[in-house]
């Protein structure tokens, strides 16, 4: 076996591992439904913010129709386990980015509404004959 084939394979395993770690994910966020619907909850936004090597999950907010809606914290830490394995990788390397993902409960649907930080530069050059 060459460096490069294990190389390959660890690749492969390392995507294997965060697909089925996604697909858990998911699969954790639709068994939270349940749950949140028994609440009351109509959606839940988890706010979440990275850069400089760092991240963490902002905020989660749950409303109803009558508005916000107080759920249990391990429900609550539940929501956040499943967000931060559903997020891009490198979302928190360098000028990192921010977003939420907006859980509507009655429709069982996640979406994430992600946002990159980009940093450019401009060339800009004088020459002055002395």
């Amino acid at each position: 076996m060459t460096d490069s084939d294990s190389a390959a394979d660890w690749m492969t395993a390392y995507q294997e591992r965060l697909e089925r770690e996604r697909t858990e994910a998911r699969q954790a966020m639709g068994k939270a439904c349940d749950a949140l619907d028994e609440l009351g909850v109509t959606a839940v936004r988890i706010e979440y913010d990275g850069y400089g090597d760092s991240g963490a999950v902002e905020g989660v907010t749950a409303t109803g129709p009558a508005g916000d809606v107080a759920i249990p914290a391990d429900l609550r830490e539940e929501l956040i386990s499943a967000a931060e394995r559903l997020l891009p990788d490198g979302w928190e390397n360098n000028t990192g980015a921010f977003g939420e993902l907006v859980l509507d409960v009655a429709h069982r649907r996640l979406t994430r509404e992600h946002n990159w930080r980009v940093e450019t530069s401009e060339y800009d050059e004088e020459v002055w004959e002395l």
